[in-house]
């Protein structure tokens, strides 16, 4: 039993309204100029900006440069000083006020910018309110035909609804255009991992993993991957690769603890299921509580 894990590419917010910087503030007719009255200066789309530099996680560093999920997650350092940047973690955070807010002030200046109304659509989507981000999907890419953020979070969207075809096609599209191929290849190999097709999952994140050797969700797909092909020596060789402390989730330890048994380990593989701990959701407790029959341990 294997859960997806996403990765959404530059999630964020935005509405189609927005404000002036000085509108609020006049108390006076006469305090109104000719300044008021010129167009805002639009941001246009560049390349470089579709990138974070100043991230510093090795847990999540395959992907560093384009996904701000698992770095959040993982307690990463973020230092985001743009507005977009900000917008981008505000919406991660789930501080969606603030995120709104910036989006209020920023939507005329970034009006034909694709990377804006992405985020916008990748906050609606972290609300779960997905008809509104798929609009805004939609935007960024009729601004910018295969733009490859929006296309993943759209197949990020059909993995939340179910639609894995969608998914499917969306991902590959994603990664066969040049730029920002990682995260889109990423959530292949996740989603093939998922319903079993563990040859093409290792072909996936065995190109991940020359970017990112400590990433911990590319190594457990790889460990993963491997113990489903019968190659459990393989497998705790990614396992061993895994921070200790990342063990004791369920999502990592217990196919651990199953690989190890599997190589006739079986005091090693009760003291590593021993050490699982935290919430679980009813699938892996029912295959926590499998694997843990099956090698003796009593929880």
């Amino acid at each position: 039993m294997i859960r997806v894990l996403l990765s959404l590419l530059f999630m964020t917010i935005v509405f189609s309204c927005s404000t002036t910087k000085k509108g609020s503030s006049y108390t006076d007719v006469s305090q109104i100029s000719k300044e008021d009255f010129k167009p805002v200066k639009q941001v246009k789309y560049n390349r470089s900006r579709d990138k974070f530099t100043h991230v510093n996680s090795e847990f999540t560093q395959a992907l560093n440069n384009e996904s701000l999920q698992r770095v959040i997650r993982y307690s990463g350092d973020v230092n985001l000083d743009s507005d977009l940047g900000k917008i981008s973690k505000y919406c991660y955070e789930k501080e969606f006020e603030n995120a709104n807010d910036l989006i209020k002030k920023n939507n005329k200046v970034y009006l034909n910018n694709p990377i804006f109304w992405n985020q916008v659509g990748t906050c609606f989507l972290l609300q779960r309110k997905r008809r509104k981000a798929l609009l805004f999907y939609n935007k960024a890419l009729a601004l910018k035909p295969n733009y490859v953020p929006a296309l993943n979070n759209l197949g990020v969207m059909y993995v939340l609804e179910k639609d894995f075809s969608r998914a499917l096609v969306a991902f590959k599209r994603a990664r066969k255009i040049s730029d920002f191929s990682r995260t889109p290849r990423f959530n292949l190999a996740n989603l093939y991992l998922n319903f079993g097709l563990y040859n093409k999952s290792i072909y996936h994140a065995k190109t991940l993993y020359k970017n990112g050797m400590k990433d911990v969700d590319v190594l457990n797909m790889l460990a993963t991957s491997h113990l489903m092909r019968s190659e459990a020596k393989l497998a705790i060789s990614y396992f061993q690769q895994i921070e200790s402390d990342f063990l004791e989730e369920a999502r990592f330890g217990v196919n651990y603890a199953f690989a190890l048994f599997n190589v006739g380990n079986k005091e090693k593989a009760k003291d590593v299921l021993d050490d699982v701990s935290g919430k679980m959701n009813k699938h892996w407790k029912a295959y926590y509580n499998e694997v843990a029959k099956l090698i003796g341990v009593n929880k």
